[in-house]
C-alpha cells in the first residue's frame, strides 16, 4: 500500500477573501435596501397625512368663503336697499299727509306727483279762506319750499283749485320716512 504524505501545506482558498468580501457587500446591499424601502413607505404616509390635511383645510376654506361671501354680499345688499330708500320719495305719506288737511275725502279731486320736487292738488274748497288757511297749514311743513295757486275756479257753492307745492325730497324723505 502506498500512503502519500503531502509536505506540503494546503493553500488557503485564493477566492475565499473575495466571496466574504462579496457576501457581506450583498448583505449591507440588502439591509440598506430594506431601510430605504421602509423610509420610501414612512415619507409615504407621511405625504398621504399632509395631503388629507390639506384637503381638509382646503373644504374648510370654501366653507369659510362661502359664509364669508354671503356676509359680503349681504353687506351689499344693505347698502343698496339704504340707497334705494334713501332714493325713494315717500309718495303715500305725502298723500295721506295732503289728504288729511282736507275736511272732508270728497273735497279731493287729484292729486299728481310726478316731478321729483313738487306736486300738485286739485281740491274743491268751499270759500276763499279755506283754500288760503290749507295754502298756509301746508307752507308750515319743513319740506315745503314755496307754493303756488295756479288756478282757481268757481264751481256753484265750492272752488275748485289747483295748487302746485315745491319741495325739498330730501328733508321730506327724513321726515316721512318713519310714518
Amino acid at each position: 500500500m502506498n500512503t502519500e504524505i503531502n509536505f506540503l501545506e494546503k493553500q488557503p482558498n485564493k477566492y475565499l477573501i473575495p466571496l466574504i468580501l462579496a457576501l457581506l457587500f450583498l448583505i449591507l446591499l440588502a439591509a440598506v435596501s430594506l431601510l430605504i424601502y421602509f423610509q420610501q413607505n414612512k415619507y409615504e404616509q407621511a405625504i398621504k397625512i399632509e395631503e388629507e390635511k390639506i384637503s381638509q383645510i382646503e373644504i374648510l376654506l370654501q366653507k369659510h368663503n362661502q359664509e364669508s361671501g354671503s356676509e359680503r354680499q349681504l353687506a351689499e345688499l344693505k347698502q343698496e336697499v339704504d340707497s334705494i330708500e334713501n332714493g325713494i320719495i315717500p309718495n303715500v305719506s305725502l298723500y295721506r299727509n295732503v289728504l288729511g288737511l282736507l275736511d272732508s275725502p270728497g273735497q279731493f279731486i287729484s292729486f299728481d306727483y310726478s316731478d321729483s320736487n313738487r306736486f300738485v292738488l286739485n281740491a274743491n274748497f268751499e270759500n276763499l279762506d279755506s283754500v288760503a288757511q290749507y295754502l298756509s297749514t301746508v307752507l308750515k311743513w319743513n319740506y315745503i319750499l314755496d307754493a303756488d295757486l295756479s288756478s282757481i275756479y268757481r264751481q256753484e257753492d265750492t272752488y275748485l283749485a289747483t295748487l302746485t307745492f315745491y319741495i325739498e325730497p330730501d328733508i321730506m324723505r327724513e321726515e316721512l320716512k318713519h310714518e
